[in-house]
This record gives structure tokens, C-alpha cells and sequence, in this order.
């Protein structure tokens, strides 16, 4: 039996691998890059969360039978489980939850790192901005609310630009959105997609920053510039917003684009509801919600041919459901005159047929007990002749 960890992981890193794919085939050329970032925002929270929506109960509700075909579908979900022994599902589970640890201790590490630059960097002012000055040759980052820098290795115009780069990662809480794309990427290591969403995620923010600082009248072609300069500088750390990040050529390339046009909006409400809707649909069981036949009166099952597991399996035999249209006793599919009709009694009380099926719902069932032949017949005295019929 496949651990329901595994159909978890399965589940969530479909929606994950979907949800990027709908931004980098439908948005990423797009320049409503706020809207980008909330988008892969709540493709990681959705994909996270879903597995544990339950889509059943609503879609049986709304559900209109038609016909008088009844349905036959085995509820797998029954079958006992199994004691548990080592087997290749659980080595599975084994080398997850190693990859998971692995990415965790990698992840702790470069903010140790983080942590040890932080300690041996100063606080002072650049161009009337508080930032920790550094004294590595290292690429300007920002991470939270401070910026490192070292001042030495940019020239006095150059600087302006960077400090406001990194002013507009802080005001934004961008590092938020690179976290938590490394927290993705923790517990889904073996998936591209995370992988993929987290560089998505990243270049994304650049791209706001960027578009921002053009608005705010930075000069465009000085500014590509010095983000050309600083190439060659290498990167504190990859959990920080650094300045120069790679993808510099589609930088550059989306900077120049012209803004989409609004009639585009409507690609976020497709591709959403899209790739949100198919991943809903693995989580819907048309076998969940159904009266299981063990719960159907004997003369009904009389009607139905079960499915039998094979004479040599060693497994338990699946539970079967039904669904019919006409919920009135039949026998063989002829109704049953009055006279035949056995005795309904609910919590002691004794009522038709008729006003069984118009006051009981099927939710309020906790268990059904058919008695038939002897057993009926000592209840005669109590329920009345009719009682003969079970």
C-alpha cells in the first residue's frame, strides 16, 4: 500500500509543475510582474494545501443522476491496510526525507554564512543610506532590512542606482518571496519544477525592481550599464537579493518591452482557474460519498451481481457501492406489492416505507440491520405481522 506521504508529494508537485508551467508558457513575457509574484506565490500555498481539500462532498451534492442504470465502483480506499514492513514504498519515503534533511542543512548553512558576514560587516551611511559595509569583493545584496556593500568597489554614480535597487527589494519584502521559494525547494527537491519556480520567482523580483526604478526616472541605459559592470562580481550568497543576479540578458530584454497590453489580464484568470481545476481533479474519488453495500437491504442485493476477488488472492475483497435513481425496494426489479414489504423501524420506532425515505437521510444512517426469515419472525409480537417480511 502506497504511503499516503507519497500521495501527497505526488499530488503537490503536479499542481507545483503546472502552475509554473502555466506562468513560463502564458505570463513570464508579460509586464504585470506584481501580479507574476502573486501568482507563483499562490501556486506554491495552493499546491501545498490542496491535498487536503476534500472536492467529493461538494461534487456528489451537485451531482444530477439520470436514468435507472445503477453504477458499480470499488471503493478502494476500504481495503485494510497492511502491517507495515520495509518495502520499496518506504525506501521512498527513506531517501525523501534524506534529500529533505540534506536541503534543510544547505539551507541553514548559507544563512550561517549570511550570519558571519553580517557579524564582521559595520553599519554606516553611503549617500545618506544606513547599509553594513563590507570588506570581501562581494556583489551588492540585500536580505530583510539591511543592504551590504563594499563602497571601494563602485564608483560615486554608480552607487545611487544600487542603494535605490536594494531600498525598493527591502520596501517590497522581497526577501519573503525568495525564502519562501527556498523553503519549496527544501521539501520538494526532486521535483524541476520547484527548481524552476524558485529561479522564476527570483528573476521575477528583478524584474519588478527593475521596471520600478525606470518609472522612478533612473536613467535606463546607465543603469543596464552597471548592472553589466558588476557582472564579474561574485555573489554573497544565493538566499540574498543580490544586484546583479544571473538572467541579465532577459533583464535587459524585458526592461525595453513595451508594457502588455490589459487585454491580457484575462490569461491569469484562464490559466489559474485551469491549473487549478485539474489539480482539484485528483483529489475527487467518484467511489467517496456512496452507501457501500454492506449498508443495503437484502432484497436489493438480491439485484446485484458483486464483484469477487479471485479464489486464490489473499487480499480482503473490495467494498462495493451503488448508486441507483429509484431508492424504493425491488425485487429483481419488480416492485414489491404493500403486503410483502418488510417492517421499517428507526431508533424503535415502526414507519412506512414512504415516510422512511422522505424523513431519513442517508447521512444520518449509523448502521443498518437486516433481519430475514427466524430472526424477523420472533419480532411479530412486537412489530406486527408484517414483520413476517423482515
Amino acid at each position: 500500500m502506497i504511503p499516503a506521504i507519497l500521495i501527497y508529494l505526488l499530488k503537490a508537485n503536479i499542481a507545483l509543475s503546472l502552475f509554473y508551467l502555466a506562468y513560463r508558457l502564458g505570463l513570464r513575457r508579460l509586464t504585470f510582474y506584481t501580479l507574476n509574484r502573486l501568482f507563483l506565490m499562490c501556486g506554491i500555498v495552493f499546491s501545498a494545501i490542496y491535498p487536503f481539500i476534500a472536492v467529493d462532498d461538494f461534487i456528489n451534492r451537485h451531482e444530477t443522476l439520470t436514468g435507472t442504470v445503477m453504477v458499480y465502483i470499488p471503493d478502494f480506499s476500504q481495503w485494510q491496510a497492511e502491517a507495515p514492513s520495509f518495502n520499496a514504498w518506504m525506501l521512498l519515503v527513506y531517501a525523501f526525507w534524506i534529500g529533505v534533511g540534506i536541503m534543510g542543512i544547505r539551507l541553514l548553512v548559507q544563512l550561517r554564512s549570511l550570519w558571519k558576514l553580517h557579524r564582521q560587516s559595520s553599519t554606516g551611511k553611503v549617500s545618506g543610506t544606513t547599509v553594513q559595509i563590507l570588506k570581501e569583493a562581494i556583489n551588492p545584496f540585500s536580505f530583510f532590512n539591511h543592504i551590504y556593500i563594499n563602497p571601494s568597489l563602485h564608483q560615486p554614480e554608480e552607487l545611487k542606482a544600487i542603494l535605490f535597487h536594494e531600498t525598493v527589494h527591502i520596501k517590497q519584502w522581497h526577501t519573503l518571496d525568495v525564502m519562501i521559494g527556498e523553503i519549496n525547494n527544501v521539501f520538494y527537491w526532486f521535483n524541476p519544477g520547484a527548481w524552476l519556480m524558485k529561479t522564476a520567482i527570483r528573476e521575477n523580483l528583478e524584474f519588478i525592481t527593475d521596471r520600478y526604478l525606470i518609472s522612478q526616472g533612473v536613467d535606463k541605459v546607465a543603469y543596464q550599464y552597471n548592472l553589466i559592470k558588476v557582472s564579474g562580481i561574485p555573489s554573497a550568497t544565493a538566499i540574498a537579493n543580490n544586484f546583479n543576479l544571473s538572467h541579465l540578458k532577459n533583464r535587459i530584454l524585458m526592461m525595453n518591452s513595451k508594457r502588455s497590453s490589459r487585454y491580457h489580464l484575462v490569461r491569469y484568470l484562464v490559466l489559474g482557474s485551469l491549473a487549478g481545476g485539474l489539480v482539484l481533479l485528483l483529489n475527487y474519488s467518484k467511489a467517496s460519498g456512496i452507501i457501500p453495500t454492506n449498508l443495503i437491504p437484502e432484497p436489493i442485493k438480491e439485484s446485484i451481481t458483486l464483484l469477487k476477488p479471485a479464489a486464490d488472492s489473499t487480499k480482503p475483497a473490495p467494498v462495493v457501492t451503488v448508486v441507483r435513481r429509484d431508492t424504493s425496494i425491488t425485487n429483481k426489479g419488480k416492485q414489491i406489492p404493500e403486503s410483502k414489504k418488510p417492517v421499517y423501524v428507526v431508533d424503535g420506532k415502526v414507519m412506512s416505507e414512504a415516510q422512511f425515505n422522505k424523513t431519513i437521510s442517508p447521512n444520518d444512517i449509523k448502521s443498518i440491520d437486516v433481519l430475514k426469515g427466524e430472526k424477523a419472525g420472533k419480532l411479530v409480537e412486537k412489530y406486527g405481522k408484517k414483520a413476517e417480511n423482515g
